[in-house]
């Protein structure tokens, strides 16, 4: 995703629809490499090859890659079905006509074939230059062996390597690969060009035929991404076998279904366990019509299929700041560039999910030790941690807090730099018992008429938060203790809340030469729990800060909690703020207590818990 030299692309190339070269086509029967390792069926067949955006686009690439850039190893990407080969083919063949020798190609899927053994690929070698450039095509995570030794085999010679993914598992080889996506697919122009074209060279005399091009593109291009393959799939269908446009449809859809359903599950490398785990994790936390947001620096550390996904580098504006959760939430400023990752075909994310099908369980067992866990803790996966923990509580119908008598209110002020605040120690907190019925989950609907009462000037990101306080504020004059976890979409500010009356006989059974007491009648936790990268202690101030405007009428003292799990003692760090009177509670313990016996009642919390510790010991 970074730009490297001479790898920026521009996609403003002057389009002409012309078809390929007759001329040049024919030399796929005469030049020596094509015939012994290129798939040349369909240039033989005669069929209707435009150059297309994706063409032009995708040529210039491979033509200042193999001209100008000074890397020995680059890599281009672009989804299946564009026109990879067919394009970088037609680009080597143009060089020879051009008696340009110095550019040599080799379909992988053709040695894999023909040449297991390279033996015909080293003897041809021997005519290569130094400085020559091999385009290695078909690339997979299950080939590299080839690619390796046909590294071995050119070694010395300074040769220059563009490699070309390709199938379901292709992924950025480095930083620095460049990408031709889905803003390349064919538009309807080019559509019923090489639609018309294909007909023309079949002899269709079919008028109608002819006509049902555009009905073809908009149907197709309502679910999935218009390719060549694409278009050549459909016209048989609708050619060969007489079927209309919504039968051709079904039947593609049909075989994209069986393709995925196929696609392999096992694998004996540790690059591809990774790539199940990383497209796994993905599926499931991003949306079907939605999108994930990761910053750039996230985003290195995934393996994103770019046949199943799309990314897009997009620029943070002040209004994305204001008005999205999840930018946000990520605490990036104006200026700086996340990715947005989106399924590539939202028409077939059911399928990808069916294939890959996502447990916690066996994510746990196989990710804590990726760089994906500590990338997703800090986001989706934090919210499964935090229901996993409030679910346990829930059961056992106990609440972990500080101390009551110990807890006074806390104050927030803003500061440019960090606070390091002391965990709280071990004989500092206590199992509050809460009957199971007393946890509230309230959802959307149920805080939505509260709305009326929220104040204009309010940050957007924290309407909510105020909606969940006037919730609060309403149970607790009826409700002397309980827990309220919202079950909200993009909810910022608190992970959980949990009110507690202080009675008057439990109070005065406390001296007070020995016992803090709260400054009020009352006490409602805000609970924050901690799993990722250091939290933003300005946002928790402002969250604080909110939740107090709507208790400050009351005798409610607010304070913060943070739950954090680790296996050292020392301060917890927050950044740019001043807090007076706020929690640290560790998790974890040496030995056995009731709070481990809390963790352990459920074991995927446990083994959650577990990783949290580890992933902060490496």
């Amino acid at each position: 995703m970074d730009s490297t030299e001479d790898s920026s692309v521009s996609y403003q190339i002057a389009r002409s629809l012309e078809e390929f070269e007759s001329s040049i086509l024919q030399g796929v029967t005469e030049d020596e490499e094509a015939k012994l390792f290129a798939n040349v069926i369909d240039f033989k067949a005669g069929r209707c090859f435009i150059k297309t955006k994706f063409h032009d686009v995708f040529i210039n690439v491979i033509d200042r890659l193999y001209r100008k850039c000074r890397k020995q190893w680059n890599c281009v990407s672009g989804i299946q079905g564009l026109g990879k080969t067919s394009s970088v083919l037609y680009y080597v063949l143009e060089c020879r006509w051009r008696k340009d020798h110095r550019i040599h190609y080799v379909d992988l899927n053709e040695i894999d074939e023909r040449d297991k053994h390279l033996d015909k690929f080293s003897s041809f070698s021997l005519n290569f230059q130094a400085e020559d450039c091999l385009i290695i095509d078909h690339t997979t995570i299950f080939n590299t062996h080839y690619t390796e030794k046909i590294r071995n085999i050119l070694e010395g010679k300074d040769i220059k390597f563009i490699l070309i993914p390709a199938g379901f598992t292709a992924t950025p080889y480095s930083n620095g690969q460049i990408d031709c996506g889905r803003e390349l697919q064919l538009d309807e122009e080019c559509f019923l060009k090489i639609w018309s074209g294909s007909l023309k060279v079949l002899d269709c005399k079919d008028e109608g035929l002819t006509q049902t091009g555009k009905e073809a593109y908009d149907v197709f291009s309502e679910h999935f991404i218009m390719t060549p393959r694409l278009l050549h799939n459909v016209l048989e269908y609708m050619y060969v076998f007489g079927k209309t446009v919504h039968q051709a449809l079904i039947q593609y859809t049909k075989e994209i279904q069986e393709e995925i359903a196929s696609f392999k599950r096992t694998g004996n490398s540790a690059v591809y366990d990774k790539f199940i785990l990383h497209t796994t994790i993905l599926l499931q936390h991003i949306p079907v019509e939605g999108e994930y947001i990761f910053t750039v620096t996230d985003a290195r550390q995934v393996m994103i299929a770019f046949n199943i996904f799309h990314t897009d580098l997009y620029t943070v504006t002040q209004e994305d700041i204001e008005n999205n959760a999840k930018i946000f939430e990520l605490g990036v400023q104006e200026g700086d560039v996340v990715v947005k990752v989106h399924h590539l075909q939202p028409y077939l994310a059911p399928e990808w999910k069916a294939r890959l099908p996502y447990r916690l369980d066996m994510v746990l067992q196989k990710g804590y030790s990726d760089k994906i866990f500590t990338v997703m803790l800090q986001n989706s996966a934090k919210r499964e941690f935090i229901k996993l923990l409030v679910s346990a509580q829930e059961k056992k119908g106990i609440v972990l807090l500080p101390l009551i008598y110990n807890t006074m209110e806390t104050s927030y002020q803003p500061s440019e730099t960090p606070l390091d605040v002391p965990q709280t120690k071990s004989d500092d907190w206590l199992l509050l018992r809460i009957p199971s019925q007393r946890f509230f989950h309230p959802y959307q609907q149920r805080i939505e008429h509260f709305a009326k009462d929220v104040p204009k000037s309010l940050n957007s990101h924290y309407k909510s938060l105020f909606r969940v306080a006037l919730y609060l504020k309403e149970l607790a004059t009826s409700v002397d203790k309980f827990v309220v976890y919202p079950e909200i979409q993009d909810f910022l500010g608190m992970d959980y809340f949990v009110y507690v009356t202080i009675r008057v006989d439990e109070t005065e059974a406390c001296s007070p030469a020995k016992k803090l007491r709260p400054c009020k009648n009352s006490v409602l936790y805000l609970v924050q729990v901690a799993t990722g990268a250091t939290l933003r202690g300005e946002r928790i101030g402002q969250a604080l800060n909110v939740v107090k405007s709507v208790f400050s009428d009351t005798t409610v003292a607010v304070h913060v909690v943070i739950i954090i799990a680790r296996s050292d003692t020392l301060a917890y760090p927050l950044t740019s703020c001043c807090f007076k009177n706020i929690t640290i509670l560790n998790l974890y313990e040496k030995s056995s207590s009731c709070l481990q016996d809390l963790l352990q009642s459920n074991s995927l919390l446990y083994n959650f818990f577990l990783r949290l510790v580890r992933s902060k010991q490496d």
